[in-house]
């Protein structure tokens, strides 16, 4: 049996830089143990001992069912618990972009959606699976989206529509989960230096960069607070909570998102079974 008053537990995916990285260092600083994700291995490997034994390193590719699986059925060999998964492993746009075109028809290069949403897709199905072993503690669950996922980003469309998946999963989930006390939350990072916009920094305007502890603060927000559902937009000015769009009549609403609708769908065979309940 796993002792429930040893230090919190935390998977993070795309640890061994940027974001990933600086959430594995202020979850350590709050008193967790973290599992360090990423496809780096050598990278994640020596940012994992420069910040101690509180944490273990570990080879994923966030868009392999099978290595996410790995991930955190090692995190339970070691730590016998988890109580906080961070979905935060992501990339950019790949070449080719959807506007190119050549003298023949080009299929789009759609891995981002295998990592940004796929992956966080595996990673909250995972999550939901361990946390409800927990002993009826359930847990917390933080996916890095991004501002491109709430406005229009044409100069990287499927990286835009990837992260947007990733909050409509959010706002979709939270409310049936935060019934077994699972707390299923996003934020949505601007502009910030990491491994992936590095390489532009020079070009950058300073006062549109975000400081890496604003998102620091929206992490925080969502281990210290049972709150679910939450869309925070993250910026240089700080924390803004985007909350879910109107619906355009009581009649919408009431076959999209009242909580009698599942049952509706579920015995209309149109969405096949959406029961949560395990």
């Amino acid at each position: 049996m796993e002792d429930v008053t040893a230090a919190p537990v935390a998977i993070v995916t795309g640890s061994a830089s940027g974001i990933g990285l600086a959430a594995a260092k202020f979850l350590v600083g709050r008193g967790y143990r973290v599992m360090m994700a990423d496809w780096d291995y050598d990278r994640v490997v020596t940012e994992s001992a420069g910040i101690g034994p509180s944490t273990a390193a570990i080879k994923c590719d966030v868009s392999s069912w099978e290595s996410q699986l790995a991930a955190f059925e090692k995190t339970i060999e070691l730590w016998g618990r988890v109580d906080v998964v961070a979905a935060n492993a992501g990339i950019p746009e790949q070449v080719p972009l959807l506007f190119e075109t050549g003298s023949t028809p080009t299929k789009p290069n759609t891995i981002v959606v295998d990592v940004d949403l796929t992956g966080a897709l595996y990673s909250v199905s995972l999550a939901i699976y361990f946390f409800r072993r927990n002993e009826g503690r359930g847990g917390k669950i933080i996916i890095t989206s991004s501002q491109v996922g709430i406005h229009p980003f044409p100069t990287g469309p499927i990286y835009g529509a990837a992260k947007a998946g990733t909050i409509h999963l959010v706002r979709s989930m939270a409310p049936k989960l935060a019934q077994e006390k699972i707390y299923l939350n996003t934020f949505a990072p601007g502009l910030t230096i990491s491994a992936i916009t590095a390489v532009g920094e020079s070009v950058y305007p300073k006062h549109i960069i975000t400081p890496m502890e604003n998102h620091m603060k929206a992490i925080g927000e969502f281990i210290d607070k049972d709150i679910f559902g939450y869309v925070y937009e993250v910026d240089a000015g700080g924390l803004h909570h985007r909350k879910d769009p109107e619906y355009l009549s009581p009649e919408h609403q009431t076959w999209l998102g009242a909580p009698e609708t599942q049952e509706m769908w579920k015995k209309a065979g149109t969405l096949g079974s959406a029961n949560l309940s395990g």
